[in-house]
């Protein structure tokens, strides 16, 4: 069977290349990575390259993947010249695999060639493969967030404030959203704590803590105040002061060795030193204003876990293709695969669900939905969360998006992408396809 596969997939990169496919995808794809610039800034010029310009380079080989697989095995078919002509015997399913592995080699290549000079590029710009990912570690431990959220319940109802109806899982849910959702007042001569947990190799890195805040002057100026990192023991390890020139944030370091080693929590607080009488409060983040990060693999590992996910969707794509291809005509595949493609772009955000949520919060305003209108939108609703769970694997990497911020990406989070991404549901598709060939053969 293998090598059925791979004389299969031979012509498959054969054809490709006659057609002058990949020189064409080359030269486009080498504008897209020289075209792009940042804003001036490291940062900027870091963001620009690391997800736009390779968020257009997987556009294209995503378009490119769709419509050649639509073309790899229908245009066989309609002109006559099947492949096991040329490979024989050979069954369908084999034909669809060997289709589809020429499309992900293609794919792999293109894609780590503009990995390469996308890294070539923040390489002579001067960027370091050491310091442009890390992890974020994760703030405070869940439990103190369980035994915040039931004192917060308990003194809600110990004032009486309860509705009678109210469930007691719905109003702990509520708290837990608030508590991680809301911003709080930190007022002069007040103290906010946040706590973090540390894997045992974190203790001997250097940790980069971030601050954010909304003081009342706004843009205008700053606040005062001070940040402190305590050890396990209480004791002060690095600090940094807040003042009136720091306009919303600040960012400090806890150096190597200030932590002993298999040091698991530390805890980091902010004090509004600003005075009693005439000082103003500020506002922080229960989640997002104390941010503490680590070192983390550097760029080459973050990017090459990227190229992963990011190839993973692209297997997709091109088996969607090849299957579209085994079902219909070209014409008819490649709008079909289009659609199917544009369906799952849309299950990834929020907008076809809020928009179903819209219609109708109208409609009960308006006397009530009919019959029809509520199976519609039962239906509409059951569409978006089995799109939404088809793509989750690829979306919850979230890669260029962290890429980009420097962030590493979870390596756990990848593998579940390559299983379900790039090879589970392809399977699935490939096998559908088989069937299809087969029906077509006899």
């Amino acid at each position: 069977m293998m090598k059925r596969v791979a004389s299969v997939c031979l012509l498959g990169l054969r054809a490709a290349l006659r057609s002058r496919l990949v020189v064409a995808l080359l030269i486009l794809l080498a504008l897209v990575a020289t075209a792009i610039k940042g804003d001036g800034t490291p940062t900027g010029e870091l963001r620009m390259q690391l997800t736009w310009t390779l968020g257009i380079a997987f556009a294209v080989l995503g378009a490119a993947s769709l419509w050649i697989g639509c073309s790899a095995v229908a245009g066989d078919i309609e002109t006559g010249r099947h492949v096991g002509a040329a490979v024989s015997p050979v069954r369908p399913f084999e034909i669809w695999l060997g289709r589809w592995l020429s499309l992900v080699i293609i794919n792999c290549f293109l894609l780590a060639l503009v990995m390469a000079a996308l890294l070539l590029q923040l390489r002579i710009n001067g960027f370091s493969s050491k310091d442009t990912a890390v992890s974020r570690l994760l703030p405070l431990d869940p439990a103190a967030i369980e035994r915040l959220v039931l004192s917060t319940y308990d003194h809600v109802q110990s004032l009486g404030a309860l509705r009678g109806d109210a469930k007691e899982e719905d109003v702990l849910a509520s708290i837990r959203d608030d508590l991680l959702t809301s911003y709080t007042p930190v007022d002069p001569g007040q103290r906010r704590r946040w706590g973090f947990l540390l894997e045992e190799r974190d203790a001997a890195l250097p940790l980069r803590v971030e601050f954010s805040y909304i003081s009342a002057a706004g843009t205008a100026g700053g606040s005062e105040g001070i940040c402190q990192v305590y050890n396990e023991a209480g004791d002060v390890v690095a600090s940094r002061k807040v003042d009136e020139n720091d306009i919303g944030a600040i960012t400090f370091h806890v150096p190597v060795g200030a932590l002993n080693e298999g040091t698991r929590k530390i805890s980091v607080t902010f004090e509004n030193t600003e005075d009693l009488e005439t000082g103003s409060g500020v506002l922080v983040h229960h989640m997002e204003s104390l941010k503490v990060f680590v070192p983390d693999g550097g760029l080459v590992w973050n990017m090459f876990k990227c190229w992963l996910a990011l190839i993973s969707m692209l297997a997709l794509l091109s088996a969607i293709g090849v299957t579209c291809g085994t079902l219909f005509s070209f014409p008819v595949a490649a709008f079909t695969a289009t659609e199917l493609v544009c369906l799952l772009l849309l299950g990834q955000g929020t907008l076809f669900e809020e928009g179903v949520e819209v219609k109708a919060r109208e409609e009960m305003a308006e006397g009530g939905p009919t019959v029809v209108e509520v199976v519609a939108a039962k239906a509409s609703g059951a569409i978006f969360r089995a799109v939404n769970s088809f793509t989750a694997p690829f979306t919850n990497t979230h890669a260029l998006d962290r890429l980009g911020d420097g962030v590493a990406l979870d390596i756990k989070k990848i593998g579940r992408c390559v299983f379900w991404t790039s090879l589970a549901q392809p399977i699935c598709f490939g096998i559908l396809g088989a069937l299809v060939l087969r029906r077509r053969e006899l």
